[in-house]
């Protein structure tokens, strides 16, 4: 991070936007509170704030307000916006700047096309791997399988969306001495951002806002029984340096004759969510199309193995005090 985006938000003078949420369908309206915190040693009455909101190097909308006088939180006002999307999702900015200076801030938003409704075309989804969906892989079909948690509880870490603290070890030490839940532990993700699986479902290479529906409903599967040491997931879940699994959120290989795609989350639930919903829709239209095409292959039983098998993991040790002479 540069000094510059580190003072958008820990400086004398920030420009605020007070959101609901990040995530919009096309044609809902973004109404977003303007504010400035002013801890400055110059009165900003009179100055002006300026708002954009952009689409890449696009401004879509823009407008000006006049702060008034005080200090401290001052409400400067509120922005009423429609947003589209053109019929392809897209990630939108919310950029102010304070005229005359170099005090900015910015926001990023996702808005999705409207319905949002999962067709599911060809694609057979499932929440475990029946017969029914092991003969359907050996006769060639396509599948998502997001396996429901009961099924992998021995073979997962669980799911956090915000990134564990910074000394696992000592915390689960301290969880388990008191009789409380052990944090998942986890550390954000690795998104293979360019992928086509994600071709509408905009997203930066690292966890970010509309991940959240998704990530709060997972359980990454642990993959270290993998004979291919080079397989990277389409969305790895990064371990903590103290357990150093390596986990998927989202895998993709050939099984048999068939077509895999391996969602570790609750679908339903995820699918509750405006970008819950417009990630399903991403996956599956991927599915559907000639670029469906996984480069990693396993056999039934290993998938089997893979879901069910409890993954081997090093001791972590109870972390104590130490004292030097």
């Amino acid at each position: 991070m540069s000094p510059e985006e580190w003072r958008r938000w820990c400086d004398e003078v920030v420009l605020l936007a007070e959101m609901p949420r990040y995530t919009y369908n096309e044609g809902e309206m973004l109404e977003v509170d303007l504010a400035v915190a002013d801890y400055g040693n110059c009165a900003l009455a009179g100055d002006t704030l300026v708002w954009k909101l952009c689409h890449g190097d696009v401004t879509v909308e823009n407008g000006r307000m006049i702060i008034p006088e005080g200090r401290g939180l001052l409400d400067v006002g509120r922005i009423n916006v429609p947003l589209a999307t053109r019929s392809k999702a897209r990630r939108m900015d919310l950029k102010l700047e304070l005229a005359g200076s170099d005090i900015t801030n910015s926001y990023p938003l996702w808005v999705y096309p409207a319905g949002g409704e999962l067709s599911a075309g060809d694609v057979i989804i499932a929440s475990s791997l029946s017969d029914d969906v092991t003969k359907a892989l050996r006769d060639g079909a396509r599948v998502l399988l997001a396996p429901s948690r009961s099924i992998v509880d021995s073979t997962t870490v669980g799911g956090l969306f915000m990134t564990d603290y910074w000394n696992y070890r000592m915390f689960k030490t301290i969880s388990e001495s008191n009789n409380r839940p052990v944090s998942p532990g986890t550390m954000g993700l690795l998104i293979d951002a360019s992928h086509p699986a994600l071709a509408q479902f905009p997203t930066d290479y690292h966890t970010s806002w509309q991940w959240y529906g998704i990530v709060k409903n997972s359980y990454p599967l642990i993959l270290d029984a993998l004979n291919d040491t080079d397989y990277r997931p389409l969305v790895q879940v990064i371990d903590n340096v103290e357990r150093n699994h390596r986990l998927g959120l989202v895998m993709e290989f050939n099984v048999d004759k068939g077509k895999l795609l391996l969602v570790m989350a609750d679908v339903d639930k995820a699918s509750s969510t405006r970008e819950g919903r417009q990630l399903l829709n991403s996956l599956v239209g991927y599915m559907n199309s000639d670029a469906f095409s996984p480069d990693a292959t396993l056999s039934l039983k290993q998938l089997e193995e893979l879901l069910t098998v409890p993954a081997s993991s090093s001791r972590i040790d109870a972390l104590h005090n130490i004292s030097y002479d």
